[in-house]
């Protein structure tokens, strides 16, 4: 009886995301720990994630989850680990699946999102470097590389209000450019001068354009 009040203190939107959990791995239901006081909430979902180990992000983005963030849920739900699913933005450390599960508040991100995001948090960065670098990361296909890179000139000092600029001007050479800098050796200080000459380039081929036009 408890398990069945317990389910009908909730909307009929809720129980139908619930019935496609059950879809996915009914043995959650069959288990004792439903009726458990510690898994006692307000949210059906949390009490149900909550016993699977899954990230409040989840949670919070359950009704806007994309195909793919679906398809991870539903692979956690098989009790399967999140780095052995398909189609992640990014290899997924064992770290920075442990900073992704353990995130809290509301932050504002996307379960794709929150993966980057935790990716250089446990490279070391600071949270609000972090945000940045997603902030400006125009493609997820390439997020593996700008964890790498940016997590680099984070540890030898770059600034966050230098990470748009530093971004597009990386960007321009890595991808645009295809010009092969290792970026590993490259110092802060020849980065942010190399960023500003680029950019003055750039202010002077768009006067050169409108002095013909």
């Amino acid at each position: 009886m408890l398990i069945i009040s317990t389910f009908l203190t909730h909307s009929f939107k809720d129980l139908l995301k619930v019935y496609e959990i059950y879809k996915v791995n009914p043995q959650i239901f069959e288990e004792e720990w439903i009726a458990l006081e510690k898994f006692s909430t307000n949210s059906i979902f949390k009490m149900i994630f909550s016993r699977f180990k899954v990230s409040s992000l989840f949670i919070r983005n359950y009704y806007n989850l994309t195909l793919k963030e679906k398809g991870w849920l539903d692979h956690i739900l098989k009790r399967n680990s999140l780095k052995s699913a398909k189609e992640l933005p990014l290899p997924l450390t064992k770290k920075a699946a442990h900073v992704f599960l353990n995130i809290e508040g509301d932050i504002g991100l996307s379960v794709k999102e929150g993966l980057v995001y935790s990716s250089l948090l446990s490279l070391g960065t600071s949270k609000g470097f972090a945000m940045g670098v997603l902030r400006n990361i125009r493609n997820f296909a390439q997020s593996e590389f700008w964890v790498k890179t940016m997590s680099q000139f984070y540890h030898k000092g770059l600034a966050i209000e230098n990470i748009g600029d530093t971004m597009d001007y990386i960007n321009q050479c890595h991808y645009l450019d295809n010009r092969k800098i290792n970026w590993k050796q490259k110092s802060v200080n020849n980065l942010i001068t190399d960023t500003e000459e680029w950019h003055v380039q750039i202010i002077r081929q768009q006067e050169i354009k409108r002095q013909k036009i």
